[in-house]
């Protein structure tokens, strides 16, 4: 990914960690990176962000075409890996915080890297 190109973030996770990279994001706009949506698992549970960012619908985040990165950050290895690996496949690119579906799924994930590039 070139550096001026604009990171356009689809995130798993609202947390302590994805509302606090929310937040940093909105603070600091010389990063030029966005989140356009955020897949959650309690859609009424009230959070410290627009309503209209967020879904309980992972294929939103996963075949939206504007999006050009998954964030990860939730607490589950197997879905976890599911959405990792579904991003690699769309060509998106990926950051995940997930420790455990990394090493209970490093080989899957470095063949599924060299697959996608």
């Amino acid at each position: 990914m070139s550096n001026d190109k604009q990171l356009v973030i689809g995130l798993f996770g609202f947390g302590v960690v994805g509302e606090g990279l929310y937040k940093v994001l909105q603070q600091t706009p010389s990063l030029k990176a966005s989140i356009k949506k955020v897949c959650i698992k309690n859609a009424t549970k009230k959070r410290n962000a627009p309503a209209s960012l967020f879904t309980d619908s992972k294929e939103e985040l996963l075949n939206d075409t504007g999006i050009n990165v998954i964030v990860e950050v939730i607490d589950d290895a197997d879905a976890a890996f599911h959405i990792v690996s579904t991003a690699l496949n769309n060509g998106k690119h990926v950051v995940s915080e997930s420790k455990k579906m990394i090493a209970e799924h490093l080989p899957a994930l470095l063949e599924l890297q060299k697959k996608t590039g």
